[in-house]
């Protein structure tokens, strides 16, 4: 599994920017028995914790003040 680090700290969206490339970091790592996903339920709330965290993130967008317009327009 590739490792993403947060660079951006607890600023604005780029936290749950992070948040999201971690989630799915994990969703995409090995899927075995000795590995990150231990059984189907397991990987399916890591499915879900992603799948909200990307959900969230265009309210994180929107509320940014640091966000540019375009950003959000984009978003």
């Amino acid at each position: 599994m590739r490792k993403i680090e947060t660079v951006a700290g607890n600023v604005g969206y780029r936290s749950q920017l992070d948040r999201v490339r971690r989630f799915l970091a994990r969703v995409e790592g090995p899927y075995t028995l000795d590995g990150a996903h231990a059984n189907d339920v397991e990987f399916q709330d890591m499915m879900w914790a992603f799948f909200q965290s990307c959900w969230h993130l265009r309210d994180w967008v929107d509320h940014d003040p640091l966000a540019s317009d375009a950003q959000k327009k984009a978003v």
